[in-house]
């Protein structure tokens, strides 16, 4: 098992002077993410996938990683884009987290491209009714940050966000129909 490797990592993330000296080796030739999409995709157990996916989504926390982030948003989200339908819970909310920081990193930087990408990412989540009721909450809170401080409002009706929304206000969990109620209303502001 290599998630015992990857969650050290996670953690010299955290330190200030461990993010410098990671992004420092992540530009050399020894991109640290290559070799976790190698592991990931050779490997796919759930610890591996939850201690890959935490150790990416602990980048969003230091802003030294936020372009590097920006620039590998569609390798890191293609390396992990199975993570929904995982059996593991954890590895459902993990995917979930790291889509909910791409949609607040990206609307950060106006990236529209990104956005579309991360909002379809959204959508196959929300759209998962048997999925962990966090994992969904997440989905769609990053779907209305999208759609109310980003670029892809339109991209989004197109996708008929309007009957996930639905879907989600007719949930029995109430943080999920709350959610759902409000991305109902986006379309109906100006």
């Amino acid at each position: 098992m290599i998630f015992p490797v990857i969650d050290l990592l996670r953690m010299i993330t955290l330190h200030p002077d461990g993010a410098r000296i990671l992004l420092k080796h992540s530009g050399d030739g020894n991109d640290v993410l290559v070799e976790l999409t190698k592991v990931t995709r050779s490997s796919p157990l759930p610890p591996n996938l939850l201690t890959s996916i935490r150790f990416v989504t602990n980048l969003f926390k230091s802003s030294i990683f936020h372009d590097w982030l920006q620039k590998r948003r569609a390798e890191i989200l293609d390396t992990f884009s199975s993570s929904y339908s995982s059996s593991n819970k954890n590895v459902q909310v993990a995917y979930s987290t790291l889509i909910l920081n791409y949609a607040i990193l990206l609307i950060e930087k106006k990236d529209e491209e990104g956005q579309a990408q991360v909002l379809s990412a959204a959508l196959k989540i929300a759209e998962e009714e048997n999925l962990e009721g966090e994992s969904r909450y997440r989905a769609l809170v990053a779907i209305g940050s999208l759609m109310l401080e980003g670029l892809v409002r339109r991209i989004a009706l197109n996708f008929d966000v309007e009957n996930i929304a639905k879907a989600a206000k007719a949930s029995r969990d109430s943080k999920i129909a709350e959610v759902g109620a409000d991305i109902e209303l986006i379309p109906k502001q100006s």
